[in-house]
């Protein structure tokens, strides 16, 4: 091979010819080394999109974005913080009904020692204390009266009221408080024990704790029923799913939502033998919002996308590669979503905003094109999200054509946090029978919330058997 090429006027034509042979070899070479390097260039591409993904711009939750603060995608306010202008403040109001009146009398005049016992008082002046009464458990012995009839020498027994034994046993209200603590502000059994001991003084088992949750679960069995057939019924529900450890070993809990009711079921599975068992969506027929699961797609209701996920997917489509049409799109979804909640869309207006919809999935497609190399392996993200949004512009864009379909799935993602919450404290479910349990006991602790009701009480009601009367007030969608 010829290390230095001299002027081709000095080559002889033997010269020539091996010149021409070894470039001809090196051409398959070059080809190999150039697609090499369109390999690299995408690797070291995707590696820096990971590198750059945050709570912003993708799905990752704002606690894996560490001391990195990523800019927000909603727009700074100005409004100044705290209470806004005509907001309602509370503040502690003077009782007309006091449980306890203390006197403090005046017996002698400070300044000249006089006996005042016997002068009559001008006013009172009031200094009220709001606290609370010493709390302990109340023990009720219910007495069951037996006798022997005079008249056919039979045995005879008062009855017990419903739910009780013979024996001791906690009433509804400690049951509800014990499963109140353990469920809603997740503090772990032996927490609740603790809390027990230190504010009745009271010493209560951590079997008993689990026991009333078992109780809660069984009385909770009418209101699961009540509650799949509404959401079967519903007109909008919503749909998501994530991760869970049970006994160490990676379960999948879903939630469907509405505004006013919540379920949540865990399974082993993600897909279609979870829905298929969970019974709700194959009977339903009203519009499902939800974050793209395929899945989904198997069954004939009506879709709806998020768009809170687009928004974040096409910012970090900008920030890795500066194509104008993410940005582009991301304004289009924004100006649409603000018209929308100003009052309403015009047919003109819904128009427009569909023919700039496909111009701006055209120039995604032409600046993918014209700027970044093809991709040996596999299709870029960036293709991907286009294929999506062409491909589901219906359900992308259903939100602008029906009012009653909401611009994300924010309702899902807000049932379903408490639960990622609870993760965080326990770690794991030891048992998928107690995730079941805790799982149906958080849906109607949800619906309740939804409903305007307070927890406790409710809870109550539950250990005291819901009625079929408080079943039928309850409002799921």
């Amino acid at each position: 091979m010829i290390d230095r090429l001299p002027p081709l006027d000095q080559l002889s034509s033997e010269q020539k010819d091996q010149l021409i042979i070894e470039l001809f070899a090196l051409v398959p070479l070059i080809k190999e080394l150039k697609l090499r390097i369109i390999e690299l260039e995408n690797e070291v591409a995707d590696l820096k999109a990971k590198l750059n993904q945050n709570s912003r711009n993708s799905h990752l939750p704002p606690s894996k974005d560490g001391f990195r603060k990523p800019k927000n995608l909603r727009p700074k306010s100005d409004r100044p913080s705290g209470g806004q202008k005509g907001h309602m403040g509370r503040t502690l109001q003077e009782s007309d009904r006091p449980d306890k009146q203390i006197k403090h009398l005046i017996k002698t005049c400070p300044y000249c020692y006089l006996s005042l016992e016997e002068v009559s008082h001008l006013d009172w002046k009031k200094a009220q204390v709001f606290d609370i009464a010493e709390l302990k458990i109340e023990v009720d012995e219910h007495l069951v009266e037996e006798k022997i009839c005079p008249h056919c020498q039979h045995f005879c027994q008062a009855s017990l009221p419903v739910g009780l034994h013979f024996g001791t046993q906690y009433g509804p209200r400690i049951r509800a408080l014990a499963t109140y603590l353990h469920n809603y502000h997740y503090l772990a059994s032996n927490r609740v024990t603790e809390f027990f001991q230190d504010v009745f003084n009271h010493t209560l088992s951590e079997g008993t704790v689990f026991n009333s949750e078992r109780a809660c679960f069984a009385n909770l069995q009418d209101f699961e029923k009540l509650l799949k057939k509404a959401l079967r019924n519903c007109s909008v529900a919503h749909a998501d799913e994530t991760g869970l450890n049970v006994q160490r070993k990676c379960h999948w809990l879903h939630v469907l939502s509405t505004k006013r009711s919540s379920y949540f079921y865990i399974h082993r599975k993600r897909g279609q033998q979870a829905i298929e068992e969970m019974n709700i969506l194959p009977h339903f027929k009203g519009t499902l919002v939800h974050d793209h699961f395929k899945t989904y797609f198997k069954y004939g209701f009506e879709h709806a996308l998020c768009n809170a996920h687009h928004l974040r997917e096409l910012q970090n489509v900008f920030e890795n590669t500066n194509h104008a049409w993410a940005l582009k799109m991301q304004q289009l979804l924004k100006a649409i979503k603000k018209d929308k909640d100003a009052g309403g869309l015009s047919f003109a207006t819904i128009k427009a905003y569909d023919k700039e919809y496909d111009a701006i999935i055209d120039l995604g497609y032409r600046e993918q094109k014209e700027r970044s190399p093809p991709k040996i392996s596999s299709k870029p993200k960036e293709i991907c999200l286009l294929d999506r949004l062409k491909h589901y512009k219906t359900q992308t864009l259903l939100f602008m054509h029906k009012e009653e379909i909401p611009f994300d799935n924010n309702q899902a993602e807000r049932d379903i946090r408490m639960m990622k919450l609870k993760m965080k404290i326990s770690g794991c479910f030891r048992s998928p029978d107690w995730t079941k349990i805790f799982c149906l006991i958080r849906s109607y602790i949800s619906t309740i919330k939804k409903n305007g009701m307070a927890v406790f009480p409710s809870l109550v009601d539950v250990f005291n058997h819901l009625s079929p009367n408080f079943l039928s007030s309850l409002q799921f969608s």
